[in-house]
């Protein structure tokens, strides 16, 4: 049974434990503990990089199991989460989505509360009642689980100085990819998740939507992404919004569990790391044809000349 059917099954169940969600504590501002957000454009690599933190630290995480049950993800984890599985015994994922019920997911439902169902808004926002429900809702996560978080959700590319400022113990991460590859892969999820390459997958800009031409809309995709990403290090600083590349990340990705280990811990609480983090193979190979890739590559070099 799929995730969905699965979904559809359990949803009178669902409905039973929302009524036994909790609401959090009546704190002015309740402590959320350390956060830790993965965030990217689409096919950066954002699902790697929090599997490899789910499995080489003591964190907490959204799981499959918690996106059947949408209306109550914290009494479902505190009934049905002693029951799962090792969240992370081999990296793999389909488009960001994994299989079992111990498996890492985005928890899109939790961040529609909050920033809106328009998953593609590349301007959202974040009403005062929103982000007070969102303080109450980490800070009942932390209560629970007695862990820090480590959470992946592509759609804080657009949103993480609204989070920051609501947050303020959250640190984010944004992955970014060598721009050609990251391309090259924009346009085969085209093909495969939307089924036309004229279609964008993901968040995008309205310049990258033209389907007229898809090569330079991934393009230009690829740039609005970096441009985001700047944008937020700029309203955020780099203490707390980290620009990790992809590349860099699968050479040694000890380097950013280390780092994270730092943040999310500190003094005695700072847990053993494995002296050895194996190092993951980049998805790095040219699966286009040699004609449209090259555009990829003139296209990026085009926006990188120098202007007379």
């Amino acid at each position: 049974m799929s995730l969905a059917a699965a979904g559809v099954a359990v949803s009178p169940l669902d409905f039973c434990l929302s009524l036994l969600e909790p609401r959090g504590n009546d704190d002015a501002e309740p402590s959320t503990g350390p956060l830790l957000f993965v965030c990217g454009g689409p096919r950066v690599g954002t699902t790697l990089v929090c599997q490899t933190l789910v499995r080489h630290l003591p964190v907490s995480h959204f799981t499959n199991l918690t996106s059947l049950f949408p209306a109550a993800p914290l009494t479902a984890t505190r009934l049905f989460a002693r029951f799962l599985s090792e969240p992370v015994s081999e990296y793999r994922s389909f488009y960001g989505r994994t299989t079992r019920l111990s498996g890492l997911n985005d928890a899109l439902y939790l961040w529609d509360r909050w920033l809106g169902a328009d998953r593609l808004d590349a301007s959202p926002t974040l009403e005062p009642s929103a982000a007070n429900e969102m303080r109450r809702f980490f800070a009942a996560w932390r209560e629970l689980t007695g862990r820090p978080l480590a959470a992946k959700c592509n759609r804080l590319n657009a949103a993480a100085h609204l989070v920051a400022e609501a947050l303020p113990e959250a640190t984010f991460i944004c992955v970014e990819r060598e721009p050609a590859w990251h391309a090259q892969s924009l346009l085969q999820a085209r093909k495969m998740i939307n089924g036309a390459v004229d279609s964008p997958y993901g968040l995008t800009s309205p310049a990258a939507a033209d389907g007229d031409d898809p090569v330079a809309g991934v393009v230009e995709q690829v740039k609005f992404h970096a441009q985001l990403a700047a944008t937020q290090e700029d309203r955020i600083g780099r203490e707390r919004f980290w620009r990790v590349s992809y590349e860099d990340f699968c050479r040694e990705p000890a380097l950013l569990v280390k780092r994270a280990a730092e943040t999310l811990w500190e003094g005695p609480e700072h847990p053993e790391i494995d002296r050895e983090i194996q190092p993951h193979r980049a998805a790095n190979r040219r699966t286009l044809d040699a004609e449209t890739f090259a555009k990829i590559e003139e296209l990026l070099s085009a926006d990188q000349s120098p202007t007379n």
